[in-house]
């Protein structure tokens, strides 16, 4: 339970008395008695505070994990959608009409950002959820020729001038693509390359590189993104996205990205009456409807890797550690739960 905290952390939990419940009928016996959670913003600290002690488990997904190899650390690998990219459909804003959505989504060069996304032989998304999720299904993303693309623009009414500068009623096709190191080691050099590709349209770009609490406040509370992305295993269920990409925006909801797609309400309502696995091809359609209509990116397949340093534990569904499963470890580094 939660015995105090600070806002920016740390957070400490004990080890309740009489603790009794637990998945499979795990107790609290052999459980530590105090858990510090500590907000450590670069992956690159994490992983040296993780070699010389300073932290007990913590999660590395970019290319520090080469360090982490071969030092007798517990290892557990969660499948991840790296460079997840949401669109501000609020009105008003550029990515509101979906033409340019399509047209700036259709240009990107996948497998290149894949492989900035991971390091190297990246594999593009084609899901907004990991591999290891409910109903998970492929889906197509749309391509674009550049050409294709500037004619979408230019029947959106975005027409280049003399200096190749996409313009609207005199007003500049101007993005504001947000980004947190806290969220992925690479996911900066991702929007640098997407922007690359957009700037080459005559789009102009504003590369923005945030902690994670003010990429949450932007997302939130300021709306004041155009691009923003992140990375995650996704929910277990497809239904759970319904919030994000469906129903009232920020306050009254979780829709931050202002998203208004009939499609997709349409198929979820109807994946929603079916059970257990038979709604699966709806859902797979639901996410497709999405795509098609660039109301979000998934740039690569990736995998987070949760390391524990004479510690070892379960990782439930989202990549999460189950607190109740940790344990001290001799023989950390041969993968077994202790």
């Amino acid at each position: 339970m939660l015995d105090r905290y600070r806002p920016d952390g740390p957070y400490e939990f004990v080890r309740r008395p009489g603790y009794t419940w637990g998945p499979g009928g795990g107790t609290a016996a052999g459980a530590p008695r105090r858990v510090v959670l500590s907000v450590v913003p670069e992956e690159s600290t994490a992983a040296n505070l993780l070699l010389t002690g300073g932290l007990d488990i913590a999660a590395v997904a970019g290319p520090d994990r080469a360090r982490l190899t071969g030092r007798g650390l517990f290892a557990a690998d969660v499948p991840t959608v790296v460079g997840l990219s949401f669109f501000n459909e609020r009105p008003g804003r550029p990515l509101s009409d979906p033409r340019v959505r399509r047209a700036l989504v259709g240009v990107l060069r996948r497998e290149g950002l894949a492989n900035v996304a991971v390091g190297g032989r990246g594999k593009p998304a084609a899901h907004l959820t990991a591999r290891t999720t409910v109903c998970h299904a492929e889906s197509t993303v749309p391509r674009l020729t550049p050409r294709a693309a500037r004619r979408l623009l230019s029947d959106a009414g975005w027409r280049a001038g003399a200096d190749g500068r996409l313009r609207k009623d005199g007003r500049p096709l101007r993005l504001r693509v947000i980004s947190s190191p806290a969220s992925g080691s690479t996911l900066p050099a991702v929007a640098e390359l997407m922007a690359v590709t957009w700037q080459a349209l005559g789009v102009e770009v504003g590369l923005v590189s945030e902690s994670l609490p003010a990429l949450v406040r932007a997302m939130y509370q300021d709306a004041n993104f155009d691009v923003v992305m992140g990375s995650s295993p996704g929910p277990p269920v497809p239904a759970q996205l319904i919030p994000f990409f469906s129903g009232p925006p920020p306050p009254a909801g979780l829709n931050f990205a202002h998203v208004d797609n009939p499609r997709y309400r349409l198929l979820v309502a109807r994946a929603l009456r079916r059970t257990d696995l038979a709604g699966c091809a709806l859902w797979a359609r639901a996410a497709q409807a999405l795509l098609s209509d660039a109301d979000a990116l998934p740039v690569a397949d990736g995998t987070r890797t949760l390391y524990g340093r004479g510690v070892g534990f379960a990782v439930a569904d989202g990549g999460q550690v189950v607190p109740g499963s940790i344990r001290g470890c001799r023989d950390c580094g041969s993968g077994r739960l202790p």
